[in-house]
């Protein structure tokens, strides 16, 4: 009788967030009942509530072992230990779906944990069963989307973007995964894509009118030849192709003429996050804070040129952009096309990847065309270029781009390539190719396009960047992917000494290639359609001196064009910094 008095008192305690009251009478409880399901599983709430996950997992462990078919008890241990021992938290999870099969927090924790251990497909169904048992849930909804996505089956994650944004317009992530998607799919056109990132921007400046109008003027004609302050937000200031393109220029920057900002909101800081960090004048670690408080210490700063690296990535902060915190707002470098805030003055870019009679035409932000090209390289590592001689062995084409890029055009135009070259191999490397379903998928495609899977090498990632490189000594010619094309993978390929095969697309992101190859000097790589794509791939791979000498040369060449001179990049930079500022304070 005194253990049921003790079990109550706990639960109106714990109802009344009276800890200690609760842990007393749970001690009391199990002092003499050591295997009481409930207490256990009360006491783990009061030692997770007091930062004792240890102890938690402990109770809930004996918890399990007290009553096996309690789902709860299952669920509560799988998401302790999910934030610890990933690994060890699947099979909890598993039984607590067993015991209830409409479990929808469950299923939605497991197809998270599945998801970060880069089990894509099994993510997936997790997420459906989620869905399943609760329609409504729609970040789980979104979830789903993006591993759609991930694997390259675009219209399928643009439906399930589509559904989630109709059902609550005001989800910010799912508006930035449905906009970031469209960049993906081969089926939609430039104006469309364009069409629907204005729309999101107007109905954002509409929101955020308000606290537009309440913030402080700012003070024009004073300084125009002054020091810019000049800020830079991202949440990629760590290991991560947005710092790799970066980091040249904030080191390369005159601070004779820029005071370097940054806002960092790296989630995980790195080694990279320390190097940037040594490198800024000013640094300001900026995640978990909300947008009114990052608003408000930019505007502290007197910040002149801000400038988004995220778009509509992943840890954005264009609501903050909304707010016009700077007088000049532009983006760069870290999204494939306008964000579509009308409050973000420029983007960006050069004449090959947005070109005038194509691209002007209702932006959103006015482009601005770098001369030389809108990125500036940096190789992370010098692994020697050393790829085995033609002759004797079958060529390797390649492709280690987002396999989100690879779409059903894609493998088409590959399979083809294949079919020319009937002894030549295919090597794709990716992140979501760590997944067995989807490589499983992958070989099935390339199945149904009449191509032997046995010519393909499917690969995840491998431990560091040299083993990474090294790989590209294995491939003899990229394949680059379209409608959006590779940007670090192709600079990673042309300084192994790897020609990369580009078409050009008609929208920014399909264009990448046909920019940095132009501004290489190699034209004769870039195809016009589909079938010169295809031509140009089979006509390389039957010329072993050419593959030979693009091998050979290939490296020299990128260091000695622009593409790699980061000083002259900072100073063209820099002179359109000061000549927006100018135009801005005489405005």
């Amino acid at each position: 009788m005194q253990g049921e008095n003790d079990l109550q008192i706990a639960k109106t305690a714990l109802a009344n967030g009276d800890g200690g009251t609760a842990f007393a009478a749970l001690n009391r409880l199990l002092r003499d009942q050591p295997d009481h399901a409930e207490g256990l599983y009360l006491m783990a709430l009061c030692a997770n509530a007091a930062g004792r996950g240890d102890v938690a997992i402990d109770c809930l462990q004996k918890a399990r072992v007290a009553a096996p078919d309690d789902a709860d008890i299952a669920f509560s241990l799988g998401s302790l230990l999910a934030a610890t021992t990933p690994q060890k938290a699947l099979a909890p999870f598993r039984d607590a779906v067993r015991l209830r099969p409409d479990f929808a927090p469950a299923w939605t924790n497991m197809g998270n944990l599945l998801a970060g251990m880069g089990l894509l497909e099994e993510a997936a169904e997790a997420y459906e069963q989620a869905l399943k048992a609760d329609p409504d849930l729609l970040e789980v909804e979104s979830n789903l989307g993006v591993i759609r996505q991930s694997q390259g089956r675009h219209d399928d994650a643009l439906r399930h973007h589509d559904h989630v944004v109709r059902q609550r317009p005001g989800f910010g992530k799912g508006q930035h995964n449905r906009l970031m998607s469209m960049h993906y799919n081969e089926g939609l056109t430039s104006d469309e894509i364009q069409s629907a990132h204005r729309a999101w921007g107007q109905a954002l400046s509409t929101n955020q009118a308000d606290r537009v109008a309440q913030s402080a003027p700012f003070a024009k004609g004073a300084g125009a030849d002054r020091v810019l302050r000049v800020g830079y937000v991202s949440p990629d200031f760590r290991q991560h192709p947005v710092a790799n393109f970066f980091l040249p220029l904030l080191e390369a920057h005159d601070r004779h003429h820029v005071d370097v900002w940054c806002y960092s909101d790296a989630g995980h800081p790195d080694a990279m996050t320390e190097t940037l960090r040594g490198r800024a004048d000013h640094w300001v670690d900026t995640a978990g804070w909300t947008d009114d408080a990052l608003a408000e210490r930019i505007s502290s700063d007197r910040i002149d040129i801000l400038v988004d690296l995220a778009g509509h990535t992943s840890g954005n902060r264009l609501s903050v952009f909304a707010r016009r915190v700077a007088p000049v707002q532009m983006t760069w470098l870290g999204y494939p096309g306008i964000t579509g805030l009308g409050e973000m003055d420029y983007r960006l870019t050069d004449a090959v990847a947005d070109p005038p009679v194509e691209a002007d035409g209702g932006e959103a932000e006015q482009l601005i065309r770098l001369p030389s090209g809108f990125l500036c390289y940096r190789p992370p590592v010098d692994i020697p270029v050393a790829k085995t001689p033609l002759g004797g062995r079958p060529i390797v084409f390649g492709s280690f781009n987002n396999f989100a890029k690879v779409n059903g055009t894609v493998l088409d135009r590959w399979a083809e390539i294949l079919k020319e070259c009937p002894d030549a191999l295919l090597m794709v490397k990716a992140r979501s190719l760590n997944d067995p379903g989807t490589r499983w998928q992958c070989a099935d495609a390339f199945l149904a396009r009449g191509v032997d899977p046995a010519r393909l090498r499917l690969r995840g990632t491998v431990p560091g960047l040299a083993e990474h490189f090294s790989l590209y000594n294995d491939i003899d010619i990229a394949l680059d992917t379209f409608p959006y094309n590779g940007t670090t993978t192709t600079f990673d390929a042309l300084w192994m000494g790897t020609p990369v095969i580009a078409l050009r697309g008609e929208r920014h992101a399909a264009r990448v290639g046909a920019s940095i190859l132009t501004h290489l000097g190699l034209p004769e790589l870039i195809a016009e359609d589909h079938p010169a794509y295809i031509s140009a791939a089979v006509a390389l791979a039957g010329d072993a001196a050419r593959c030979g000498d693009y091998s050979a040369r290939l490296r020299d060449r990128l260091r000695a064009s622009p593409l790699l001179d980061a000083g002259r990049f900072a100073r063209t930079i820099e002179k359109t910094y000061r000549e927006k500022w100018n135009v801005w304070c005489h405005g």
